[in-house]
């Protein structure tokens, strides 16, 4: 999600409010005044949320996005009253019926600075969905495009629900290449110990399939979390694979070993392999939990 200021919206404060009127809405940004219908009408009711619940859903089936309650169409600040019950209650009952259900995040309200009301400000973020498409109520599909919600045809559809097994193939490949760098370093046969006066095994890493699978696996980055532990990955990767030049450089007379015999520089390169190595598990651990993978390093 691209947008010039943070899309936590838990970090959000009354300066990022006041700043949103120097962006106009676009693919990932709506405003809207007021979190109420607005009349008591039921039918006005029942066609304001359905309105709601398309825009909830065509973010969802897009790149994510963020919907502003309490912000004119200009992105001026307009707070309205809080509701009579919890503010988190109102914004779920719009997605109630989305199916599968809209994961959505809603921090506390942003009250205005002002002394004489408790009008307040809700950013609620709606990540890219996991599973497309997102369905309304009424078994509609929409997709953001530009500012605007879509209806999508039969043909984008199918192009989804492609998309969808394409990416569940490549988070599998990703979770095998995960326990598969658990098989080889955490391993019965222990390859990797210490105390062994052989040169590290830097051969039997799979360093670049790890590497090659979280590249396939691009749309995981939508959302920041997942992009910053995949980051962290690469960062623990690339310093193993340095390490390994270093090595291969010593060995050929090309860098100095620091040690006295091959056999104590052994140790010794195998131990900061071992460090490198943890330091990638450790990494690999948090992705998992963040992207929400089935692998082993979580048993």
């Amino acid at each position: 999600m691209e947008l010039p200021f943070t899309t936590d919206v838990n970090a959000w404060t009354w300066d990022t409010v006041t700043s949103l009127s120097q962006h106009s809405e676009n693919q990932y940004l709506e405003y809207k005044e007021t979190l109420h219908p607005p009349d008591e009408i039921k039918p006005v009711q029942k066609e304001w949320q359905r309105k709601l619940e398309k825009e909830i859903t065509a973010f969802a089936n897009a790149n994510g996005g963020i919907i502003v309650f309490g912000v004119d169409d200009d992105g001026n600040p307009s707070p309205f009253e809080p509701p009579s019950h919890e503010v988190k209650q109102s914004v779920t009952r719009l997605i109630q019926n989305t199916r599968p259900l809209v994961n959505i995040e809603i921090p506390s309200p942003i009250e205005s600075p002002s002394d004489n009301t408790d009008r307040i400000i809700l950013p609620v973020r709606i990540p890219e969905a996991k599973r497309k498409p997102v369905l309304t109520g009424d078994a509609a599909v929409y997709r953001r495009i530009n500012d605007r919600k879509e209806p999508m045809s039969r043909e984008q559809m199918e192009s989804l629900f492609v998309e969808h097994d394409r990416r569940q193939q490549a988070v599998r490949q990703l979770e095998m290449e995960i326990n598969r760098f658990d098989d080889i370093y955490n391993g019965q046969e222990n390859r990797f110990s210490i105390r062994s006066e052989n040169p590290p095994n830097y051969h039997l890493l799979n360093i670049e399939s790890l590497k090659e699978v979280l590249r396939e696996n691009t749309h995981l980055y939508s959302d920041e979390d997942v992009q910053e532990a995949v980051s962290k990955v690469f960062r623990a990767l690339r310093e193993v694979e340095d390490n390994e030049v270093y090595f291969g450089r010593a060995m050929n007379g090309y860098a100095p070993k620091y040690e006295e015999s091959d056999k104590r520089f052994y140790k010794e390169q195998r131990r900061n392999l071992n460090r490198k190595l943890d330091r990638v598990q450790r990494e690999l651990e948090n992705l998992a939990k963040e992207a929400d993978l089935q692998v082993n390093l979580l048993d």
